[in-house]
């Protein structure tokens, strides 16, 4: 299937998937195939998923080495959380998933990617190896548009 030029993966096999903490990525795009599935079929917006994918390639990141990735990750967490900053604030647009709720997009993404029991654990030694760190959000959110690693006017564009 292919959505706005973007052609989805396969659906994996549930039992392979959660085998380990990175399931199947056939696309190798750093986001489970599972989890972009999901992205490109409940989002109805292309700038909605391109947010969700650029925060959902983290969490590979850090699946990859939870304590060593620790600071690299925060920064790329970090950089994400401004680009859905910038397109709010620069471009007036909210994904939907914030317009109840401001870190909705987080607490989605936790729900289809801390699916089981290894990825929960995973995900607490890498919180836990920032532990006593203090990490402070940028501006670059409302300075420039880079802080995004998609094409920004071409996503929203697909969505008019």
């Amino acid at each position: 299937m292919i959505i706005n030029g973007h052609k989805l993966p396969p659906e994996p096999d549930p039992k392979i998937n959660n085998a380990t903490l990175l399931g199947i990525d056939i696309n190798k795009n750093g986001v489970r195939d599972d989890v972009e599935r999901k992205i490109y079929f409940e989002q109805k917006k292309q700038v909605d998923r391109e947010i969700l994918m650029q925060h959902a390639k983290v969490f590979n990141f850090v699946f990859e080495d939870p304590v060593g990735n620790a600071i690299e990750a925060e920064k790329r967490f970090s950089k994400a959380g401004d680009c859905n900053r910038y397109i709010k604030f620069q471009k007036k647009h909210i994904m939907e998933l914030n317009k109840q709720d401001p870190v909705g997009y987080i607490h989605y993404l936790d729900k289809i990617i801390l699916n089981t029991p290894e990825r929960v654990k995973t995900y607490f030694i890498y919180d836990g190896a920032l532990s006593g760190g203090v990490y402070s959000g940028s501006l670059s959110w409302f300075l420039k548009e880079s802080v995004c690693d998609f094409n920004i006017s071409k996503a929203l564009e697909l969505d008019k």
